[in-house]
């Protein structure tokens, strides 16, 4: 077995191919405004959901008919 671990976002994933994987685990962004290395996890509603969209149709856009996908969703408190 092998595999391949590309470190970059899911909104584009040309290099993998239509119906090519078994499995996607994600753990999506809550835009709670995390800060990750140099990316504030905050942008505005819409621009998250059209986010999530590009996301989830390029996991489905690989992902074999048989396939299965984990989306972990943890939760989240935010405090002002």
């Amino acid at each position: 077995m092998s595999f391949l671990v590309y470190n970059k976002s899911s909104e584009d994933m040309s290099e993998v191919g239509n119906a090519s994987v078994d499995l996607i685990y994600t753990s999506p962004p809550y835009n709670i405004g995390t800060k990750y290395k140099n990316n504030l996890d905050k942008i505005d509603f819409v621009s998250f959901q059209k986010l999530l969209r590009k996301v989830f149709s390029e996991c489905f856009r690989i992902l074999k008919p048989e396939g299965r996908v984990i989306i972990e969703v943890a939760d989240s408190i935010v405090t002002n």
